[in-house]
């Protein structure tokens, strides 16, 4: 099963890195983009 997510109203400081640190508890992260 997979899923798309959007999360918003995320710090300046928010990069892929972190998004995949923090959301990897929930699962495998494939894909992640910070804007």
């Amino acid at each position: 099963m997979s899923a798309k997510v959007y999360v918003g109203n995320l710090s300046w400081n928010t990069n892929d890195e972190s998004l995949r640190s923090h959301f990897s508890n929930y699962g495998n992260i494939l894909d992640s983009a910070s804007a």
